[in-house]
Formats: structure tokens, C-alpha cells, sequence
């Protein structure tokens, strides 16, 4: 029996695992949260910037 094959294959397997199952979750709940708090960033300084505008005319 090969035992540094087999040892060779299962700690591919690990790896390639690891990879797929805990990086790829991480990685895209990371991307969300990037591309989502920057559109509730910008979002918000619009709503500011349209409240704080004075009205230019009067009655």
C-alpha cells in the first residue's frame, strides 16, 4: 500500500475543501458587504444633501 500517495491525495482533498467551502462563503459575504455599505453610504449623503437644500423662493 502507498502510504505517501494516499497521504499526498488526502491532504490535497483537505486543501481543496478549505478552499471551496470556507473561502468562497467568506469571500463573496465580504464582497456584499463592500458593495452594500457603500450604496447605503452614498445613498445616505444624497438624502442629506437633498434635506440640508433651502428652498429659494418665497410667498
Amino acid at each position: 500500500m502507498n502510504v505517501h500517495g494516499i497521504r499526498a491525495i488526502y491532504h490535497f482533498e483537505m486543501a481543496r475543501t478549505f478552499r471551496t467551502s470556507i473561502t468562497a462563503p467568506i469571500l463573496t459575504t465580504s464582497l456584499h458587504f463592500i458593495v452594500f455599505g457603500k450604496v447605503i453610504l452614498y445613498s445616505n449623503q444624497s438624502v442629506n444633501w437633498v434635506l440640508s437644500c433651502k428652498p429659494t423662493h418665497t410667498h
